[in-house]
């Protein structure tokens, strides 16, 4: 038997993520960071294309036009978005064509070719430059014997020789870390502006003596069950609460935040928050 653990195919979390169901009368609420670890990637790299594509547009759309040669792609095209999405979360942490393979071919939306990985990969790393990041990583961690730092003050040391597995350890630490920690509500040092889930839960869930909860937290995402009456007033406020500036390397950024209701289970006829309402999905629209 082996000892990995399985990786769930999309349809296959929405499954199990559907057990997770309200109260009647209540609604569930997800609220996570965009992209997140992607923004913090861009500014450790300081690569203008990747923020440039993170202020204005898709940047998982955007890989996946650059690396399919195809600019007519669209949101609609979810298998091609897809493959840039997992180019993006890969490429950024030194993985690998194959190792990047692997990954697509596990997860089971999609079935690719090293063959194909191979070109993707090349195209990507053309676009955005982030080797001088990881040269950098390399210099720290034999200038401090070992030791990196994050924008917030938290230190890991890396034990043992500085091979490729130590770097790929490394290079993911700071992204990870920084959105862990921004998300949970840490104050970071050089801004001083409070929020986050530690936020959520003293202004907003602890005063409502259990209407409002916080059902499962994770690095960069937060699901909430509330009633459903003041629903779009309450993720508003959480929004707010999540949306605060952090600084990487003297450059200060805001993290979008993306938010989803769900009447029933979660991952079940979501609505999408923009703005200052709810807008049914296309997909759920015409599912109705």
């Amino acid at each position: 038997m082996s000892g990995e653990l399985a990786i769930l195919s999309a349809p296959q979390k929405a499954a199990v993520r559907s057990f997770i169901s309200c109260a009647p009368g209540n609604v569930l609420l997800e609220l996570d960071l965009s992209a997140a670890e992607s923004w913090v990637v861009a500014h450790l790299a300081s690569d203008q294309n990747m923020i440039e594509q993170l202020k204005t547009g898709d940047l998982h759309l955007y890989s996946a036009r650059m690396i399919y040669q195809n600019p007519n792609l669209t949101k609609a095209d979810k298998d091609f978005r897809y493959i840039g999405k997992k180019m993006n979360h890969s490429c950024g942490y030194r993985a690998s064509a194959e190792k990047v393979t692997e990954f697509i071919n596990k997860e089971g939306q999609t079935t690719v070719s090293v063959r194909q990985t191979r070109v993707w990969h090349d195209r990507w790393h053309a676009a955005f430059n982030i080797k001088y990041w990881w040269a950098d990583i390399e210099e720290r961690l034999r200038r401090d014997n070992g030791t990196l730092v994050t924008a917030y003050g938290k230190k890991r040391k890396f034990w043992g020789f500085i091979n490729s597995d130590l770097l790929k350890a490394a290079t993911a630490f700071e992204p990870q870390s920084v959105v862990s920690y921004h998300m949970d509500g840490a104050i970071h040092p050089d801004i001083g502006i409070a929020g986050g889930l530690i936020e959520i839960q003293r202004q907003i869930s602890m005063p409502s003596k259990g209407e409002i909860k916080l059902l499962n937290t994770s690095h960069d995402s937060v699901l909430i069950e509330c009633p459903r009456g003041p629903s779009l007033d309450i993720a508003l406020q959480c929004k707010d609460l999540l949306t605060r500036p952090l600084s990487v390397r003297g450059q200060t950024f805001t993290i979008p935040v993306d938010c989803e209701r769900f009447d029933r289970r979660w991952k079940e006829d979501g609505e999408e928050l923009k703005g200052d309402k709810f807008v049914r999905k296309p997909e759920a629209a015409a599912a109705a």
